[in-house]
């Protein structure tokens, strides 16, 4: 008997394992089915994307090549009336010369009643006509399209990839690394720290010459928005950003302490000090704020907080802060950024010889705004 319910208890658990195992292959070969086709779906999502950019590309292309061929047919005609006036003139010259010969003074009168009128000389074109002049809205366009769609495609995907990952899932599903930089942990300090970096507190504001024209001013120089798609018409200026969303401050700073707060809403932005030599026309590194040599900043970026100078980007280990406070030490060559609520925390430090004038400066991301606080 004892056999007999051994075997039937084995046979019984056979089954429920031969179950379980016919089970795990269904979701098995369901995981594979549902992955290739979201595989399948993905490359015809990416590929819809980069025929749109191809055909974006091949219609610039087309109106470049239109435009080109309308100053060349504008230019060729110029060109050829010019080479037929210069043949009649020519002409004229040669009957000229020989009409010098002549002594016959009435047969001189009727020719020279024959010449044209030599009229007014000719209008010569620029020494280099270049079609960059005349589109060079087209190409500001494209490469604010590029800045702004690498931008929202960066910000969309990180936001929809978080959504993907649920909280029980978080531990087998870590979110992709964006930098491999060291993190830092936020020192903290109670409010009589804030108290002694607020003797240092200096009054700054947005400099209009600078703004770039997708951003707007408010509150007395202190408040900017990104109203993307929108633009204001800000007068023609060489110290302007024509394409990065930044903005400097007015004032320079150098030789001293100076301290400074600014609040910054749900949007993400980079804050920091640059030299006023910053590069305003383009999107090299140059013009962007911590991608050179001769400029600071944080940048916050959806739940990311990074520190850059140089293009060297350093993970922040921090929260989101409403408030955020900087401190520039130019006797010990320190830049420090704090996050200020109920308490300060230290968010990072940079250390460099801050030998020349600084200006705070802003990079402003779409749907941002960010206030400097008024502080005296």
């Amino acid at each position: 008997k004892l056999i007999t319910a051994r075997k039937l208890e084995l046979q019984e658990h056979l089954q429920i394992t031969a179950d379980a195992i016919g089970k795990w292959k269904q979701n098995i070969d369901c995981i594979q089915e549902s992955a290739q086709r979201l595989k399948e779906n993905t490359m015809n999502k990416f590929t819809e994307l980069l025929r749109a950019v191809e055909k974006a590309q091949t219609e610039a292309m087309e109106f470049i090549e239109r435009e080109q061929l309308a100053e060349l047919s504008h230019a060729e005609a110029a060109k050829k009336e010019l080479e037929q006036k210069w043949t009649e003139l020519r002409h004229e010259k040669v009957r000229l010369e020989a009409l010098s010969k002549t002594n016959d003074s009435m047969y001189i009168s009727q020719e020279y009643l024959t010449f044209n009128e030599i009229g007014e000389n000719p209008t010569s074109p620029p020494s280099t006509i270049s079609l960059e002049t005349k589109l060079g809205k087209v190409e500001r366009a494209i490469s604010r399209l590029s800045i702004l769609i690498k931008e929202h495609f960066r910000s969309a995907w990180m936001k929809n990839l978080e959504n993907t990952v649920s909280t029980g899932d978080e531990e087998r599903c870590m979110k992709p690394s964006l930098s491999a930089a060291p993190q830092e942990q936020p020192v903290l300090s109670d409010t009589r720290y804030r108290e002694e970096l607020l003797q240092y507190c200096c009054q700054i504001t947005l400099d209009p010459s600078t703004i770039q024209r997708q951003l707007s001013l408010s509150d007395g120089n202190r408040r900017v928005t990104n109203i993307y798609p929108k633009s204001e018409d800000y007068e023609q200026c060489p110290e302007r950003f024509d394409l990065c969303t930044q903005v400097l401050c007015r004032e320079s700073l150098q030789a001293g302490r100076f301290y400074w707060e600014v609040e910054l809403n749900d949007g993400d932005a980079m804050i920091g000090i640059t030299h006023k030599r910053i590069r305003r026309k383009g999107s090299e590194n140059c013009c962007i704020l911590g991608r050179n040599d001769f400029s600071w900043c944080i940048e916050f970026w959806y739940n990311n907080v990074s520190a850059w100078h140089n293009s060297q980007e350093t993970r922040l280990q921090v929260g989101r802060f409403e408030r955020i406070g900087l401190c520039l030490n130019c006797p010990d060559g320190t830049l420090s950024f704090y996050g200020v609520s109920d308490q300060i925390a230290l968010i990072h430090q940079f250390q460099a010889a801050f030998t020349e004038p600084m200006h705070p400066a802003f990079w402003i991301y779409c749907d941002t705004a960010l206030s400097i606080c008024q502080l005296a």
